[in-house]
């Protein structure tokens, strides 16, 4: 800005003849302005000590000065980008916690494979995934069988801790941890059990046999859900580890589970009987209701097919002795056969009756009557036959041992879906409808009505009656039951029943989850640009704005008043008034009225040694630039 100087003392008549010159903007006020500014920091650099003068030195710089809108922009533009990218920045989160090298490996791949977004953390080293995706990558992993082995450590642990200061006391607490360790993996490799942890105690032994004290330990399994861990399995879990540590029978171990249910309570041979035998009812239950569902689920659509059966097995064990004679029916048999014949000829003894025997008695008196009589006379024959037979009848000896599992009765109740089955009856009459007029119902085709009588032309292809509709569903279920019979071993004379009935099936309404708005993930993600759109501009508003205002300071009401003079003077050139039209800023103008320097300069007006001179410097000033002239004359008489 160029200024006027009038100085009245160097008028030698005392009659106030100014002295006037042009100065651009680095001279007049502003040069003593910016003249007294280094006075002040040199001032304050005297004063003062340390870094806060240097810095405030190195921003009035007029470079600085003039590059510090610019520094203030890219400042701003850098927080918001910094502010952005935390706000929007994803949280990761770890998902190789307790695996193994090789685990860590194939999940990485596996993870790489299906496009997960994973990272590997440079200072931890784990597999880190986006907290958005974490319980999805976890069921992943697990699909996948990741990660295959247990918790890292055990006997490979020893290795690793291993010092020739350590006491004996934290070697044995290093090895009963190792030996825990390495139990917990092994008993996790059961099928049904997700993780396991062991815990012994192990007493100091002694070299006298008599003072050993057994060793105990305490087993807590968790299985997975919707599985049971069987006594079977209880059983192998107490001898695996009473094997494998020294001194410890089986009774001295104990086995829970995650919800503290003691399951090595009862160990006798009777209870593992008793669970053997359930569990063969159950597995027997299960697959006859499995043939049910596989026979009719086809027909009736998958979801549309209920059954339960139940079997009642007789697990009795029999041992029978049998003894059978004449199996074949051929009657006895002689096995020996004895034959005696005695034949003795001699006289025969006589006597008389009531005499003494063994005396002899008088001379008989003889008579012979005849030749026969003489020869037979006296003679005496005896003879006996004697027969000894031994029978024996075929004998067979038979041992049986009826083995446990034979089925006493069975039942089967099956529910089917009402609305499938009338579907299929439905397609049924239809089809039969269209194309046979007489249809036997054992072959899925027309009930015959009350008459007995099946016409088809009667009836039309999409109206039946309710009537012939419950028929023919009867006889479906009739040939369902037909079907059921022949699958199952059923038997009238044990007296299985087998029941069959239709019901509509109720279906649980979907449950919509309703989530806040204020949580819903669209809402959350716009919400989060929005805030930052709006950082931005309060960033804009607080903090460059105030810097370039302090920076780029408005033009002073002077300067405007003088320009608004020029203007309406007309002293403006026809250019300036049309760069003004154009819309260009009055510092664009003031550097374009910078170069139009007067010749004429406040030296020279000092410098001048009579009146005279000075007014022909002044008159050739008025010549050079007479606007400026006039405006100074203006503000001499302004009104103050």
């Amino acid at each position: 800005m160029e200024t006027v100087m009038i100085d009245n003392a160097s008028n030698r008549g005392g009659a106030g003849v100014p002295s006037l010159a042009g100065q651009d903007d680095a001279g007049g006020a502003g040069s003593s302005k910016t003249a007294s500014e280094p006075n002040q920091n040199t001032a304050l650099s005297t004063t003062a000590t340390g870094l806060a003068p240097t810095v405030r030195r190195v921003l009035q710089q007029p470079a600085v000065k003039r590059s510090m809108p610019a520094i203030s922009v890219l400042l701003a533009v850098l927080l918001f980008v910094i502010f952005g990218s935390m706000l929007n920045s994803t949280g990761y989160r770890s998902i190789s916690n307790g695996m193994s090298e090789p685990d860590r490996q194939a999940s990485y791949d596996a993870l790489l494979a299906s496009q997960y977004k994973v990272r590997i953390n440079p200072a931890s080293g784990m597999i880190e995934v986006p907290d958005g995706s974490y319980q999805q990558a976890k069921l992943f992993l697990a699909s996948q069988g990741l990660p295959r082995s247990a918790i890292a450590g055990g006997y490979s642990a020893l290795n690793e801790n291993a010092s020739m200061t350590q006491s004996q006391f934290m070697e044995q607490v290093q090895y009963n941890n190792a030996m825990e360790l390495e139990l917990a993996k092994t008993i996790s490799q059961i099928d049904s059990i997700e993780s396991a942890r062991v815990h012994i105690a192990v007493n100091k032994q002694s070299v006298f046999v008599r003072e050993r004290m057994p060793s105990k330990a305490s087993v807590v399994v968790k299985p997975y859900f919707g599985r049971v861990v069987t006594q079977p399995q209880v059983q192998s879990i107490i001898h695996l580890v009473s094997s494998s540590v020294p001194y410890m029978s089986t009774t001295d171990v104990t086995v829970v589970d995650n919800y503290g249910i003691l399951l090595s309570s009862d160990s006798s041979d009777d209870s593992l009987g008793t669970q053997k035998n359930i569990d063969f009812e159950r597995r027997m239950e299960a697959e006859l209701s499995g043939r049910i569902v596989d026979l009719i689920m086809p027909v009736l659509g998958e979801g549309n097919v209920k059954s339960i059966v139940n079997v009642d097995v007789d697990f009795t064990e029999t041992e029978s002795t049998f003894e059978e004679f004449d199996r074949s029916g051929t009657g006895p048999k002689t096995r020996s056969e004895v034959l005696s014949n005695d034949e003795v000829t001699g006289q025969a003894a006589a006597g008389i009756p009531g005499g003494v025997s063994n005396i002899a008695p008088d001379a008989p008196e003889l008579e012979a009557t005849g030749a026969a009589a003489g020869a037979g006379a006296g003679l005496e024959t005896n003879q006996r036959t004697q027969t000894t037979r031994n029978y024996e009848l075929d004998k067979a000896v038979r041992y049986v041992k009826e083995q446990p599992g034979r089925v006493l009765g069975l039942t089967a109740a099956i529910m089917l879906n009402e609305s499938a089955l009338r579907d299929l009856v439905l397609i049924k009459l239809r089809q039969a409808a269209g194309t046979t007029s007489n249809s036997n119902p054992l072959e899925g085709g027309l009930a015959p009505d009350s008459a007995g009588d099946v016409n088809a032309t009667s009836v039309g292809l999409e109206e039946f009656s309710e009537q012939q509709i419950n028929e023919q569903m009867d006889i479906e279920i009739e040939r369902f039951r037909g079907l059921v019979i022949r699958a199952l071993p059923f038997d009238d004379v044990r007296g299985d029943s087998i029941n069959i009935a239709a019901a509509p099936f109720y279906v649980d309404a979907p449950i919509e989850i309703i989530t806040p708005w204020w949580e819903q993930e669209g809402i959350v993600e716009w919400g989060k640009h929005g805030f930052t759109v709006i950082a931005f501009l309060f960033l804009l508003l607080l903090v460059v704005r105030p810097i370039m205002a302090f920076y780029m300071p408005k033009p002073s009401v002077d300067d405007l008043a003088v320009l608004a003079e020029k203007m309406k003077d007309g002293e403006l050139t026809p250019a300036e008034l049309e760069a003004l039209e154009k819309g260009e800023t009055l510092e664009e103008i003031k550097a374009k009225l910078k170069p139009k320097k007067s010749s004429i300069s406040a030296d020279m007006l000092d410098t001048a040694n009579t009146y005279d001179d000075k007014v022909a410097l002044i008159r050739l000033l008025v010549a050079e630039d007479s606007g400026r002239v006039a405006n100074v004359l203006k503000k001499m008489i302004k009104p103050a």
